[in-house]
């Protein structure tokens, strides 16, 4: 392996950018269609670790078959932002637009939303994902702080778990390439 290459020839991703979603309309084993692409916008950083459960027969003092389940993968999305509307938009509440106040549904209505991002990388091309199925679960502060001197935000996550869509078991698509287009559908 030639370790001496430079930039424009490794592929590490450095970048975190242009999160959408798309509501899901239905998802069926006939049929899978979304709704009108939202930004969302001031995302900093996402986190995906798989939802495994585990299953061990044992014949014979040893172990006969190891079954690994794969049920999706746990996500938490870090905003610095999230606007009322956009909370109401997410399953969070009932947002007021005369009164801008948000009558606040703390555990969400489990909305399903598609999902695409983009992860810039090194050579200045970009890893972009297609995500058929998010089931927004929670949204939350991290924290409540004074403004002291410092230059720090309180951040909002906002979880959920992706999974495949009925239709085919697909969970996602992921393209490499320099046309941001491929995030505009899913």
């Amino acid at each position: 392996m030639n370790t001496n290459q430079n930039a424009t020839e490794r592929i590490a991703l450095r970048g975190f950018s242009r999160l959408s979603l798309f509501p899901v309309l239905e998802n069926t084993e006939e049929n899978y269609e979304v709704g009108q692409r939202f930004s969302l916008p001031f995302a900093q950083s996402m986190t995906r670790d798989a939802d495994v459960s585990r299953e061990t027969i044992y014949a014979d003092d040893q172990i006969y078959l190891d079954l690994t389940t794969w049920n999706g993968l746990r996500s938490t999305i870090t905003l610095v932002e999230v606007a009322l509307p956009m909370m109401a938009r997410l399953g969070f509440g009932t947002y007021d637009e005369a009164t801008d106040t948000l009558s606040w549904n703390p555990s969400g209505t489990n909305r399903e939303f598609a999902m695409t991002f983009a992860c810039e990388r090194t050579d200045g091309k970009y890893r972009m994902y297609r995500m058929f199925s998010f089931m927004v679960s929670e949204i939350s502060e991290s924290q409540t702080a004074t403004k002291g001197e410092g230059g720090s935000v309180s951040t909002y996550q906002l979880g959920g778990t992706f999974t495949g869509r009925k239709k085919d078991g697909l969970p996602s698509q992921i393209h490499d390439g320099a046309d941001l287009e491929w995030l505009s559908m899913v």
